[in-house]
Parts: structure tokens; sequence; C-alpha cells
């Protein structure tokens, strides 16, 4: 969330057409002044979710900057023999004879294992091994907070490659961005993943204050006044109920709208159906399916379901599992109508739910629901994965959408449904090897005759193929990244309320477990 454009702020921008070089400390003056304020006193800042203010404190963990900007931050030159801030001086370069280039061939076989072979082959190498590395500056404790992590494999891949590089390249093509390979494993080790600290998002967004620049004489004026103009339109906007430029539907986004409280979740989940809509009728078969996992899965009858189920297990101890499930789907829906039809306050809530739906649906080849777009005809947007329980032991399912389905139910109520295709997740058609990297076999099917999942209890995944045989049926399984829900600004009567209240919804508040028993 914070590398993203709503939440990153223009602090500082420096005047001028050349570089300021060593002189950025002076630029840099006013923003280490309110990061002194900051960690030293705090500033008063108002918590979201307790409705109170409290005081923050705030340091700063690292920068993220070119390589010449690097060079300004640290005082560390980045250009010569020890161009490169990592090695603190103890990896240099050499200049070329002929070339006058400052190149690091060489620097890289100090990096090997003492018994790789490489380490032998010195005639291949001019016979020397430049410097040796002394490492960064760390702490004892962060040392050993490092060393029982899983990187040091890709270091060893990493620095070996680079070797064999140098074996068959020549000697100018290895500058300081060729030696800084081998330490990008250090960096994730020390920052976590890469996309919280790199450069990409950074350059996207001075492209896009590069664009504010109306008066080519006044660059800098010309960005301040116009990234001002849209911070104070950012702010303003979150007042106004209808849609702005600022706060419009971002990719996969399904707004929420005034929802009837009375009604129930199953019946008011937020999702958008696209693309083309058919009808067909389902068969007798497929509606009891439908309707029984409706029933079973709806939050608000989950108390009911585990009221009857210690009810069956007081009265028959020995029962197991599997005996359970039988019996829950056979009587529950009978036990629970006599139940319902006793309450007079929660009993009228469930009447069009115990009705059933209609044997006409419609059908939809697209749909967004959850952060994610669902396509039935496209190999990248149909994988999905349920969390379920097999008896009481949780476990994935992974399986592949065939049909988007809307039941329709009395009191124009609507449910949408996925009709899938699972894959043996029991028996071996998953398989987790020993790096927690997910195959999947795409002949394997589970024995069950559950087709129909919630819309809302799916996540989506991606099947990619084998890149060493791709026309083998072993497919990798990689996770999607879900978009977060947004819910509609509906206008209040006090305004504040309206600024400071909480409108996220990027997921439901209950979990459903599935039973494929």
């Amino acid at each position: 969330m914070c590398m993203k454009k709503p939440y990153m702020f223009m602090t500082d921008i420096v005047p001028g057409p050349n570089s300021i070089g060593k002189d950025i400390n002076v630029c840099l003056r006013p923003l280490i002044d309110e990061l002194k304020i900051l960690w030293n006193t705090g500033v008063k800042t108002y918590d979201q979710s307790l409705k109170q203010n409290f005081t923050m404190r705030a340091a700063i963990m690292w920068t993220i900057s070119d390589y010449p900007a690097m060079s300004m931050i640290s005082g560390w030159s980045g250009k010569g023999k020890m161009g490169y801030q990592v090695c603190l001086g103890s990896m240099q370069g050499f200049r070329l004879k002929y070339y006058g280039k400052c190149s690091f061939y060489g620097t890289n076989r100090i990096f090997l294992e003492s018994n790789d072979p490489l380490r032998q082959k010195s005639n291949l190498f001019d016979n020397e091994e430049r410097r040796l590395f002394r490492g960064r500056l760390s702490g004892e404790g962060v040392k050993e907070l490092l060393d029982g992590l899983v990187f040091h494999h890709p270091e060893r891949l990493i620095r070996r490659a680079l070797c064999l590089l140098e074996m068959i390249f020549p000697q100018s093509w290895f500058d300081s961005m060729e030696h800084l390979v081998v330490h990008l494993a250090e960096e994730i080790r020390l920052a976590r993943p890469a996309y919280w600290h790199w450069m990409y998002l950074i350059e996207r967004l001075l492209g896009k204050l590069k664009q504010k620049v109306g008066n080519k004489a006044r660059v800098e004026g010309s960005i301040v006044q116009r990234y001002m103009e849209e911070e104070i339109l950012n702010i303003c906007s979150f007042y106004f109920a209808s849609d702005t430029i600022h706060n419009k539907v971002r990719r996969n986004e399904v707004l929420f709208g005034v929802q009837n409280s009375e009604n129930l979740e199953v019946f008011n989940y937020p999702i958008q159906s696209l693309g083309k809509e058919g009808t067909r009728y389902m068969s007798d078969d497929e509606r009891e399916l439908a309707e029984e996992y409706v029933l079973l899965n709806s939050p608000e009858v989950q108390p009911y379901l585990r009221k009857y189920q210690d009810r069956v297990m007081r009265q028959r101890p020995e029962t197991t599992p599997q005996d359970l499930d039988r019996i829950v789907k056979s009587r529950f829906k009978t036990w629970f109508k006599q139940n319902v039809d006793k309450d007079e306050v929660e009993g009228p809530r469930f009447r069009d739910l115990l009705e059933g739906p209609v044997l006409k649906v419609m059908t939809f080849e697209t749909c967004q629901v959850n952060g994610y777009k669902f396509l039935t005809k496209s190999a990248s947007g149909s994988g999905i994965v349920v969390k379920g329980n097999l008896h009481r032991n949780n476990l994935d399912y992974y399986g592949q959408l065939h049909e988007i389905i809307r039941l329709i139910y009395q009191g124009c109520n609507h449910v949408y449904l996925f009709k899938c295709i699972w894959f043996d997740s029991v028996g071996n058609g998953v398989k987790i090897d020993k790096n927690h990297v997910i195959t999947i076999d795409m002949t394997s099917r589970l024995k069950s005759n559950e087709i129909f999942i919630l819309a809302s209890q799916v996540s989506q995944v991606y099947y990619a193929p084998s890149v060493l045989d791709p026309k083998a049926k072993i497919y990798t399984m990689v996770k999607s990244k879900s978009r977060p829900i947004d819910e509609s600004i509906i206008a209040q009567n006090d305004i504040e309320d309206a600024f400071q209240e909480d409108r996220s919804n990027a997921s439901t508040s209950f979990s459903l477990f599935v039973d494929f028993a």
C-alpha cells in the first residue's frame, strides 16, 4: 500500500537544470529536521480504528534511488575502481590499459566456495583473484537472523554464473553494474521482497510529475503548483458521495450499494457479472446440489448447523464424520425448517432461502468478485482454489472454473455459484515439493459430486505449464494477487463522519469451509 500513488508524497524538489551533486545535503536538511521531530517528539495522528488521536513516531528504513542518486546520498562515488558502495572499498576494480574503462573483471571468484572447481582454474582468470571482500557492516544479531534464510543457494548460483561469463566475455563488459548482481540476494534478505524497494514505481511517479510541466521556463514551479492542486482535490473528493477522478473504481473492484440489513448475506454479497449472458434450465440433480450447497454454506445458517451436528453426536456418539455428513445432507433441511417456523423474529429471513431456486438460471462468461476477475474461457482466469475440510481436516482444493451461474430465488434474490471441476487434492493429483512448490496433475479428478461453490468463497490461481516440457500435463500452481474491494461512499448528514468512517471491505467477515465428503 505504501508504494501506491495516493500514499507517495513529494516533500522536496531540487531546482536547476543540473545535478546538485554533493550539495544535496542542503536540500535534504528540512526533511532531516522533520524526521528528527517524528522520531524524538512525535506528532498527533488520528487512529481510524480506535477513533482517537495518538502520538505517532516514525523512522526512515531505507532509501530507494537509482545509482547516481545513491552515490549522492551515501557520499560514496559511484565511479572509478571503488565505484560500489556495498563493498566498502575492499572490492576494487582496475582500469583497462588501452580502453581507459574501469573493469571489475576477476572480482567474482572469491565469492565461490573454497572447494569449487573454478577456484582451481586460475589460468582462465588472469591467474589472480582481485582483493578480498570484507562484507557490509552489520550487527551480529542481524547476521544470525539472516543465516537461517534460504537465499544462500541463489547466491551461489549467481556467483558461479558470473564466473562462467568471465570465461566468455571480454574484460570491458564487467563494469560495476555486472558486479551489482552478486549482492542482489543479500539486498532481498535485508529488505525482503524486491517489489518493496525497487525503482520502477519511483520512476513512474517521476514521469507523471514531469507531465505536469506547463511552463518550461519555470519547471519546478509548474510541478509544485499542479501537485498541490491535485492533493487539495484528492482530500476534498472524500467529502463527495459521487464518483470523482480521485476515487474512481479501480481494476476488479465491485462497489457496495445500499444493502438490506434484513436480507441474508449470501443474497447481498457484492459481485459483478460481465460478458455475454445466457439462460438455461438446471436438471433436477443440479438444482438439488445447488440448493443444498447454498443452504449449508450460508453464514446465518451456520449456528443452526452446528447445533444440529451437536444434537446428532449426543444421540449417536459412535457416528463417524462420513456418516455425520450424510445425515446433515439428508435431514438437516427438514429440521432447520421446523426450527425456523417456530422463530417469529429470525424465521422470515430464511423463507426465500428454504423455498430454493427456480430451475431457470442465468449464465455468464466473466465476473468480478473478491478482487479477482474470473473467466470461464481463459486458461489464466479460470484457475480457482478454495479452503475446505475433508472430515474436519483442512485442505486446499484446486480446480478450474467451468460455468458462472446466477441462481434466482423468490423475493428478487439471487446467488452466484461457480460450477467447477476439481483436481484430486486427496490422492496424487496435487503435490508439494520440499521448496513448497505446488504442482497439479491436470488429468486427475476428485471423486466427489460437489460441483458447485459459492463465488464468495473462491480465490484465483494460475496453472503454469512446464518450461522443460510444455506438453506435459503437470502444471505449477501460481497464486494470483487480489485487488481490494471498496465500498461506495454514501452521503452522511455529518460530513466529518463521512470522511473518517471506514469504507474498506476487502473480505467478508466470515470464513466458510467446503465439504467434499
